[in-house]
């Protein structure tokens, strides 16, 4: 099952509004260097899907969406399959998943801030 990065992002944001808000039991962990290295490159996933959204022509779009990608794997030397490995192992673990993705998400909003006039 191939997911676009794209609905990466929307599945990570559906499951991080649905996770449960009540529980009392919390794991505490330290985040290994794959996740580390995971919300880097979620980072430049965000980013990449932003440069391309508004494009309208979907060859276009496509093709860009391609070359960033093959960036972002050569950047952060990585390949699809661990992209596709990394998600999994997330997935299996809502907590850290929560963890990795709400890091990621911040330094975006961090990111986004310091590009905004002031």
């Amino acid at each position: 099952m191939k997911i676009q990065p794209s609905k990466l992002f929307v599945l990570a944001i559906s499951f991080l509004l649905v996770l449960p808000t009540g529980c009392k039991e919390e794991k505490t962990f330290s985040l290994s260097e794959n996740d580390l290295k995971m919300v880097d490159v979620l980072i430049d996933v965000y980013t990449v899907d932003a440069a391309i959204r508004e494009y309208r022509d979907l060859s276009v779009k496509d093709s860009l969406k391609k070359a960033y990608f093959d960036q972002i794997y050569q950047i952060h030397d990585v390949d699809k399959e661990w992209l596709d490995a990394q998600r999994a192992r997330l997935e299996s673990d809502p907590v850290r998943m929560d963890s990795v993705y709400t890091r990621a998400l911040s330094a975006v909003e961090l990111l986004k801030a310091k590009g905004r006039p002031k």
